[in-house]
């Protein structure tokens, strides 16, 4: 990403794939801003719910369920087989209590092929902080995903 915002520092993409990679390496106010930047680069970009989606989990690790919410329901918006906003709609759903909402999700999920169970999720997980993974798995189960 380095390399290629050296050589156009207005690349949208460019930009939320760093969002992207801060928010895995647990640099979720430095994710926040990149996703915005790339979003007002090219507000009308096709691919704008996966920024949307970055902006769902970089809110939903800094304890901010309620915006991270919002904007898992504006990517799925966008794109309504996002596994990933699904996902993050699912864990959001859960830490605000609203567990019939966050088991509708994973029912959605099951009907689209990316749910998971928990054991499946701890290999995936691409967050590299534990106290990330351990949010995430909590959420996980507090929705009642199976182990």
């Amino acid at each position: 990403m380095d390399q290629a915002l050296a050589a156009n520092p207005n690349l949208s993409l460019a930009w939320a794939m760093r969002g992207w990679v801060s928010a895995f390496l647990g640099r979720h106010e430095a994710a926040l801003e990149q996703f915005q930047y790339a979003m007002r680069l090219n507000p009308l970009d096709p691919q704008r719910y996966s920024a949307e989606a970055g902006l769902a989990a970089a809110n939903f690790f800094l304890r901010r369920s309620e915006i991270a919410l919002s904007w898992a329901t504006k990517s799925l918006a966008r794109q309504k087989t996002y596994a990933t906003a699904e996902r993050l709609a699912m864990v959001s759903y859960a830490m605000l209590g609203r567990i019939a909402d966050a088991q509708m999700m994973q029912g959605r999920m099951r009907e689209t092929g990316s749910d998971m169970t928990i054991s499946q999720l701890k290999k995936w997980i691409p967050y590299r902080r534990p106290e990330d993974t351990d949010l995430f798995v909590e959420a996980y189960r507090i929705a009642g995903v199976p182990e």
